[in-house]
């Protein structure tokens, strides 16, 4: 015969790991999105760069220096 030991207030402190469980879900998805975006605005910007100076850079004519 097994033995149930009933805490005053286990509910409480259940229901709050759960709380904390699903903030930190919370926070890892935030974290992902920000990190997509950061890789987002990289490429832009690397592709930016790449246009900006494909168009600051003098071409010269063939045969010339």
């Amino acid at each position: 015969m097994s033995e149930y030991i009933y805490l005053v207030g286990s509910e409480e402190v259940m229901r709050a790991g759960h709380q904390m469980e699903r903030a930190a879900h919370a926070m890892n998805h935030a974290v992902s999105q920000i990190a997509d975006a950061l890789v987002r605005h990289e490429r832009f910007m690397t592709e930016w760069l790449d246009r900006l100076e494909s168009v600051l850079t003098p071409e010269t004519p063939e045969g010339g220096r």
